[in-house]
């Protein structure tokens, strides 16, 4: 069996982690502006659904978020209940999700390096596709095998292929949007 660390030793590598990227963020944000006209005052209201009313562009950028986030949701649903069906309560439960989600962090990370590669290949459009047809696909599938480990390959590729080509190619939607009206969504 695999000795784990132990977790005093997990909390300081998390917090020494996160102090190295506070540090990083701060050295950035001291550096020069790169774009030109993001000198912006920042949106009086902090949500403003009326830049949702006049551009037909976010609307179909949120409807596509908030589609994307509900099948992440039912997924997750199903994940978490087939665990708690399978596993019932303790350490086994615990050790599942620990796996799984460390998995897909190594797996989502490798991804996130080759995605710019991909959205240069195929495009914005068939890269941000690639979570509809793999999640539906995989959840096809789900649908004919109910079983735990063919529903957390579901979500697992609904994780991996939303934090790499489904997020690239998004976020090259709201590039050509004016500094103040990204801001602003």
């Amino acid at each position: 069996a695999v000795m784990p660390l132990p977790v005093d030793f997990m909390l300081l590598l998390l917090a020494t982690l996160h102090g190295l990227c506070a540090i990083g963020v701060a050295w950035l944000g001291r550096a020069r502006v790169l774009l030109p006209g993001t000198d912006v005052a920042p949106s009086v209201r902090i949500f403003a659904f009326q830049a949702l009313r006049e551009s037909p562009h976010i609307r179909t950028i949120a409807l596509m978020m908030v589609l994307a986030t509900a099948g992440a949701a039912v997924l997750d649903y199903l994940l978490k209940w087939s665990a708690a069906d399978q596993f019932k309560t303790g350490p086994e439960l615990l050790r599942f999700f620990a796996i799984f989600y460390g998995v897909i962090q190594v797996v989502s990370f490798f991804a996130q390096g080759g995605a710019a590669r991909v959205v240069q290949q195929f495009g914005i459009g068939r890269s941000m596709s690639s979570l509809p047809a793999g999640v539906g696909l995989s959840s096809a599938i789900a649908l004919m095998f109910q079983v735990l480990p063919v529903i957390a390959v579901a979500r697992g590729i609904d994780a991996v292929l939303r934090n790499s080509l489904f997020r690239s190619g998004y976020e090259l939607l709201v590039v050509p949007m004016g500094a103040a009206e990204r801001r602003r969504v």
